[in-house]
């Protein structure tokens, strides 16, 4: 099927008359509160899949877990205090 320049035309300004401004739709998909703690037991599980896969060596793994082991009562006691004013 061809158009005619001047029914292109038609159609293309109807099609832009018609439009309008348009509302964003919001969000349903649910918020979720993740813990610092809970972010980095996955970062170290992700490390240890990775050594598995051959990605990253042990050595390096274990480097970047003791900083992670070393972390975590900090973030515990920081989650602790943040809770109570972030109502999680």
């Amino acid at each position: 099927m061809s158009l005619s320049h001047k029914e292109f035309e038609k159609r293309w300004e109807q099609a832009h008359r018609q439009q309008g401004p348009q509302k964003k739709k919001s969000s349903i998909a649910p918020v979720v509160h993740l813990s610092v703690i809970s972010v980095l037991d996955n970062y170290m599980s992700q490390l240890h899949k990775a050594v598995e896969g051959h990605a990253l060596s042990k050595e390096e793994c274990d480097e970047v877990c003791k900083k992670i082991a070393e972390l975590k009562p900090l973030a515990k006691k920081a989650d602790g205090k943040a809770a109570k004013y972030l109502k999680v």
